[in-house]
């Protein structure tokens, strides 16, 4: 099926892509044969990939959201760090010391960082607590093995042990 979309450009196949989904959804929502037919088969299916595009989309936000808090050095960040470090208060200095060790980190691994430690993202290589089958992991985010992603946190903990351990002169 795939090897009959070569030839076209991506515009096209989009066109086609559009085309086809708005058929299938017609069918769903008509009456008689025609409806049936598509809810049987592709009914069940349409509605994992719409759960599975709602959680995306909202687990984006979220991480939009943090990645947000913490680059306007505000107070949501502040929280997610002291429920992190299991205290009540933490005083300024470390707060700033915590964000200006994430700053420091290459763009690609704070953010990895961040959602991991802070958003609670799972890495993708352990089980999948129950319900969480249309979450996304880190691996499945970057599109990286195990290897790569447990590399890449390992990495930016070094980096930070590194930038906490370091003379403020």
């Amino acid at each position: 099926m795939a090897g009959k979309a070569k030839g076209f450009s991506e515009e096209d196949r989009l066109d086609i892509l559009s085309a086809v989904l708005e058929k299938v959804t017609q069918h769903l929502f008509a009456d008689g044969k025609a409806a049936d037919y598509a809810e049987s088969r592709f009914g069940d299916y349409i509605q994992r990939r719409v759960l599975t595009a709602i959680t995306d989309f909202k687990r984006d936000q979220q991480k939009d959201a943090l990645l947000d808090d913490f680059a306007e050095d505000s107070e949501e960040f502040a929280e997610a760090v002291r429920a992190k470090k299991g205290q009540a208060r933490l005083s300024p200095e470390d707060l700033m010391l915590m964000h200006d060790a994430l700053a420091s980190l290459p763009s690609h691994l704070r953010e990895a960082y961040i959602l991991r430690h802070y958003a609670g993202w799972r890495v993708g290589d352990e089980r999948k607590p129950e319900g969480a089958e249309t979450e996304m992991t880190l691996m499945e985010y970057y599109d990286i093995g195990r290897r790569a992603m447990h590399k890449r946190l390992a990495k930016a903990q070094e980096l930070l042990d590194q930038y906490c351990r370091k003379d403020p002169a």
